[in-house]
């Protein structure tokens, strides 16, 4: 299909996408957002080198949009392999905040990026999709970082490990273990706490 079609056609299922079903249009959606993703510029006429990559930043956007919004969980393995092809931090930044929606099982690599990617915002998201990952290791790896965390940071992993059942376990744990202060826990934490186990 034409560039500028596809295009039009995925923003306007972003806007409209509470109004359907996103069971059954998602499998439609894979392989749109997938050529977004992957930036084809065949068919469009020739561009400057700045309007160029501009135009590959709004495309892989809307496709990440379509991705996040339609919950194509079939397209993971290449939101990965974008974060770690991509030199563009705001490209990185926005791929990481989809797989934290997908809650991605990729610990390892959030890990990685929270402890050692030069960008901050990088820093952030990784750390954000490490907190959501299903991966059964991500809270001991979330914690694992803690001490090297800024307050806010420390709040926000809080946050999202007391949220699930397997997440305030491991916050238990590392209690029990003398390896989290409990004076890091706040009163809506502890409650969360208690209320999930």
């Amino acid at each position: 299909t034409n560039e500028k079609s596809r295009a039009a056609v995925a923003e306007k299922l972003v806007a409209q996408r509470t109004k359907l079903d996103a069971k059954q249009i998602a499998p439609l959606l894979v392989d749109t957002a997938k050529q977004m993703l992957a930036g084809s510029d065949v068919g469009t006429p020739a561009r400057t080198e700045n309007a160029s990559i501009a135009g590959k930043s709004a495309r892989i956007t809307l496709a990440l949009q379509l991705i996040s919004g339609f919950q194509l969980a079939a397209l993971e393995a290449d939101l990965v392999a974008l974060v770690k092809d991509t030199k563009d931090s705001k490209d990185k930044s926005d791929t990481l905040k989809v797989l934290r929606d997908l809650r991605s099982a990729e610990a390892d690599l959030f890990a990685s990026l929270a402890q050692s990617d030069p960008d901050a915002l990088t820093r952030d998201a990784a750390l954000e999709a490490l907190a959501a990952s299903r991966a059964p290791d991500a809270g001991t790896k979330l914690l694992a970082l803690y001490p090297s965390l800024q307050p806010p940071q420390r709040r926000s992993a809080l946050n999202a490990l007391s949220s699930s059942k397997a997440g305030a376990k491991t916050i238990v744990t590392a209690l029990l273990d003398k390896k989290l202060p409990q004076t890091d826990l706040d009163g809506p934490t502890v409650e969360r706490l208690a209320t999930v186990l």
